[in-house]
């Protein structure tokens, strides 16, 4: 596969079926704009995931169709992701690892995978820390996992609107750090949502509910270690 090494300054681009682009960028203030409009197509791969390092970047990605698939991994401090999935059975999942960084998802439609992970390298400690996620699933039988892990001051908010979704969200803490929060609100039905918190460090959760036949796991210990993995 022929891989990408772009310039900082706006890109765009526009696909359609059976496309596919490979980025790898590195450097501080970049905008990047990415539009997948089809079926079918690539951003990354589990193989090759788009690389996108550097501080103060704002990335967007625009997903609208069916079975389109995003794979990235975000290093650096003070940037913003935002990305909109409108559509059936599209399947984004991100690595991060930086500070004082912004994620927001809006999705739209039905059967959507989503994953967002701390990057953690077994040889590296990971770094990320005081990071907002911001995350609404409007649709049904999405499947949302948020996974933190030797991280500190994450806060995660979820609106959930829609039927028999997954809402799969773990944070583990840095040893002496500050600890996560969430706020939950949910909208429907036969809903699963397993929120677990670890760490010495206080955390909270905000749960807000409208709806019947929802089932939740809610955990919260102060071991200093993962006892649970998604």
């Amino acid at each position: 596969m022929k891989k990408l090494i772009l310039p900082l300054f706006l890109v765009t681009a526009s696909l359609h079926a059976n496309n596919e682009i490979y980025l790898d960028q590195s450097g501080g203030s970049g905008t990047f704009t990415i539009k997948q409009d089809g079926s079918t197509n690539n951003f990354g791969s589990v193989s090759d995931r788009a690389e996108l390092t550097g501080d103060s970047k704002i990335f967007t990605a625009i997903t609208t169709g069916t079975a389109n698939e995003i794979y990235i991994r975000e290093t650096g401090n003070s940037t913003t992701t935002e990305l909109l999935i409108t559509g059936n059975n599209n399947k984004f999942d991100s690595k991060v690892d930086g500070d004082s960084n912004q994620t927001i998802f809006e999705v739209s439609g039905n059967d959507n995978d989503i994953i967002v992970k701390a990057d953690v390298d077994a040889d590296i400690d990971n770094t990320t820390s005081n990071t907002i996620v911001d995350v609404t699933v409007a649709g049904n039988s999405n499947d949302v996992v948020f996974s933190m892990v030797d991280t500190d001051s994450i806060f995660n908010l979820w609106n959930l609107i829609g039927d028999m979704n997954s809402i799969n969200s773990y944070q583990q803490g840095q040893t002496g750090g500050i600890g996560h929060s969430q706020m939950v609100d949910i909208f429907g039905s036969s809903n699963n949502v397993d929120i677990y918190q670890v760490g010495l460090e206080a955390n909270s959760i905000d749960l807000f509910v409208i709806g019947s036949d929802n089932n939740y796991t809610i955990t919260q210990t102060d071991g200093t270690a993962p006892t649970y993995t998604n």
